[in-house]
């Protein structure tokens, strides 16, 4: 493949010897750092948080998590028991904004739940390899 050009800072158009290729290169990018992201087999870097977030959890999202405490440590996020569905958020990955965590763990509850795939750990890592690459991805372009 052979690029041409670049058309309005977001297409690169390429060419092999009989096709025209007009590549989104944001959509690329993403992709890239979701490999990248894959292909990580060492557990997520974490970062002490300084104020802990108190999480509310309904009884079935409590259970998961209990059963799942592991997973959640090997992504990044370290909860802790506060309560009978309420959990300590103590740790997070280091690349995810604190204000952000809240939101990737209800995620990859939902994702989670959704799951067709066994173990359940390929759902909840693909789940915040994706919000990753997209966040970098647009951190990139701004």
């Amino acid at each position: 493949m052979l690029p041409i050009g670049q058309v309005d800072l977001t297409y690169i158009i390429a060419q092999s010897a009989a096709t025209l290729y007009i590549i989104d290169q944001h959509a690329a990018h993403e992709r890239i750092l979701f490999d990248r992201f894959s292909a990580q087999t060492d557990g997520i870097p974490s970062q002490q948080m300084l104020v802990h977030a108190i999480l509310s959890f309904d009884a079935h999202e409590a259970q998961y998590i209990e059963e799942n405490a592991e997973l959640f440590d090997q992504l990044g996020f370290h909860l802790e028991a506060a309560g009978e569905r309420t959990y300590r958020l103590t740790e997070t990955p280091a690349d995810v904004p604190t204000e952000e965590a809240e939101g990737i763990i209800r995620e990859i509850l939902v994702s989670s739940a959704t799951c067709t795939q066994r173990p359940l750990r390929i759902c909840a890592r693909r789940g915040l390899r994706r919000w990753r690459a997209v966040r970098r991805s647009r951190r990139a372009r701004s």
